[in-house]
């Protein structure tokens, strides 16, 4: 049931590509919700005839918790249906997390993964860190507060998308 349920959830989200946010927000509505709520029905109902320490009981109570976080692509349909991008992109920091493991000072650790963080979101927005960075570094002084959103990797990208446009 669960497997077939996620294929058909793909199923969706493939007939998805290149639409623009208000179809994807209609069809998620409409062809996966009913989808991701029968799985969440199943998921519970399977939970209650499982023994909660055993493995597939531990499993089920993971994907239970994990309910209202999943469940958030329904509603915004700028976000993914899952975190694929983000979890290819966690080996680069893990490789080297043992060498980091003493950054040198907490502030160290906290620049570090705040690189990683952006970094990251450019490689998801599908942008070179380095041209995103140089740009974002030099207006950052002059940059209205009230719009700051501009220069995360997602605004950047819009912003660039926009007037490359023709």
């Amino acid at each position: 049931m669960a497997l077939g349920t996620i294929r058909d959830l793909f199923a969706v989200e493939d007939g998805l590509a290149g639409a623009d946010l208000d179809t994807t927000r209609q069809v998620r509505q409409r062809d996966s919700r009913p989808l991701v709520e029968g799985l969440f029905d199943w998921i519970l109902g399977v939970r209650l005839a499982t023994r909660p320490g055993s493995l597939l009981g531990e499993a089920l109570t993971y994907a239970a918790n994990g309910g209202e976080f999943f469940r958030r692509f329904l509603d915004h349909p700028e976000l993914p249906m899952h975190n694929n991008r983000s979890e290819l992109a966690l080996p680069g920091p893990v490789v080297g997390r043992k060498q980091r493991l003493f950054a040198g000072s907490e502030g160290g650790a906290i620049a570090g993964a705040t690189m990683f963080t952006l970094t990251g979101s450019c490689m998801m927005q599908g942008i070179d860190p380095w041209t995103y960075l140089t740009d974002v570094l030099g207006r950052l002084a002059d940059h209205p507060v009230n719009r700051l959103h501009e220069l995360t990797p997602l605004g950047w990208r819009l912003a660039r998308d926009r007037a490359t446009a023709p």
